[in-house]
């Protein structure tokens, strides 16, 4: 005898959670292909922005730093708007970056940068957005399909790279390959948000009479923005954004004349940049100090958002570090050579 389930027509819940669970897959593979879509262009930008190595690391350090602004403003928004609504966001957000990108590398490192930090914005908000209503869909389903979503993510990068080496191969011009990707995962992604589902209701609050109930509620009405105003997260931020600014401030400027006084005044300026780094390095003396309030701040923490900034902070302060020895030996290299060249024209 045959079970009364089987054999049914599906019914409009199973539609409606099939048509959703295709939609995540949309989205994951389009924020996929147009991630390695713009990596396979990072050569020919390069190129065209005749950038040194660690020049060029600086400017894609700018789409990392977008994900790290918007991942923890992205629950807030979730929470406001819906998952829905800010995926379609992220994808537009994610392909005006690339669009501006495209347009702006001709025109020289900023516009460039700009754009990158943009596509990384958009496209960090976009992840968590996406993997929240992967988790609505797997709950709809009943069985783990994340991981499956996030494979769909893989093919998605697959699919770009290889795209973008045929691009490359053909000789397309990077303007035209990042503005059609720009344009397909845009438009993509905004109409498969159209089948997501609605996150399910919050369950009802508990009696305010039962034990620890008041202590739960006082928890549950804190200001979500109430860790980015503590004082610790503030001096953190504070420090951070100085040693943003000295290490702005030791990117080289452009290269002098051959002419004996036009190499001199490189060569204090070299120098006035190797006093700068000196004193970034000096300011890494801080580092108790910024470890010390990162551990008070992790064990102060009471949800997932104060853990967030814990360590967003700390992997800032680590790229920090890095990118100063970096920088220290590229520009100590660079006063090398200009002390010999000195030394040559005094000779000559």
């Amino acid at each position: 005898m045959r079970n009364a389930g089987q054999g049914r027509p599906a019914g409009p819940a199973d539609s409606t959670v099939r048509n959703a669970r295709n939609a995540v897959y949309i989205v994951f593979i389009s924020f996929g292909f147009a991630s390695a879509s713009w990596a396979a262009q990072i050569p020919q930008i390069r190129s065209a922005l005749n950038v040194s190595p660690g020049v060029l690391g600086l400017i894609l350090l700018c789409s990392a730093i977008g994900p790290a602004v918007a991942i923890p403003l992205t629950g807030l928004a979730i929470h406001r708007f819906g998952e829905a609504r800010v995926v379609a966001a992220s994808g537009i957000i994610t392909a005006a970056g690339l669009a501006i990108v495209a347009l702006g590398y001709p025109h020289g490192i900023a516009p460039t940068a700009v754009g990158l930090f943009i596509y990384g914005f958009g496209s960090g908000s976009g992840d968590v957005a996406m993997n929240v209503q992967g988790t609505v869909v797997e709950r709809a389903l009943g069985r783990a399909i994340l991981p499956k979503f996030h494979a769909g993510w893989s093919v998605g990068t697959v699919a770009g790279a290889g795209a973008g080496t045929i691009m490359v191969a053909w000789h397309v011009p990077v303007t035209a390959d990042l503005l059609g990707v720009a344009l397909i995962a845009g438009l993509a992604i905004a109409a498969a948000t159209r089948s997501f589902m609605a996150l399910a209701p919050d369950p009802a609050p508990e009696d305010a009479s039962a034990p620890g109930a008041g202590q739960a509620s006082r928890a549950a009405a804190r200001s979500p923005l109430a860790a980015w105003t503590e004082l610790r997260t503030l001096l953190i931020g504070l420090f951070v954004l100085a040693a943003v600014y000295l290490l702005l401030d030791t990117m080289p400027g452009t290269q002098a004349a051959g002419d004996f006084a036009s190499l001199r005044a490189q060569y204090q300026r070299e120098l006035l940049r190797q006093e700068k780094v000196r004193r970034f390095l000096r300011w890494l003396w801080f580092a108790p100090v910024l470890v010390v309030l990162q551990a008070r701040l992790a064990a102060t923490a009471t949800d997932a958002q104060d853990m967030v900034i814990v360590l967003l902070n700390g992997v800032a302060a680590a790229i920090l570090c890095f990118l100063v020895m970096a920088l220290n030996r590229e520009y100590g290299g660079r006063v090398q050579e200009q002390i010999g060249s000195l030394d040559r024209m005094r000779e000559s």
